[in-house]
């Protein structure tokens, strides 16, 4: 699927199925990613992707509109508020 995001995700999502592959098409964003001992930061530019293992729970933080691709197996998608 691929989404346009125009401010921060306001929420945390996990996939328990899959990893999950993103591609920046176009923008600036952060992921996070919440790990048990820590919350890593990875920065996209456009062109860049990262593979979010599954089962971690990951948001989004925009710095300018973006475009983003995003494979995974979905069933069974979480969110959590904020």
């Amino acid at each position: 699927m691929e989404f346009e995001f125009l401010s921060d995700w306001p929420h945390w999502e996990m996939h328990p199925k899959g990893d999950e592959f993103v591609y920046l098409l176009n923008g600036s964003l952060d992921m996070l990613m919440e790990y048990p001992d820590s919350t890593q930061t990875i920065k996209l530019d456009e062109g860049k992707a990262y593979i979010i293992p599954k089962g971690i729970w990951h948001r989004a933080m925009v710095y300018s509109p973006s475009r983003m691709l995003h494979i995974t197996l979905g069933e069974g998608t979480e969110h959590r508020e904020i």
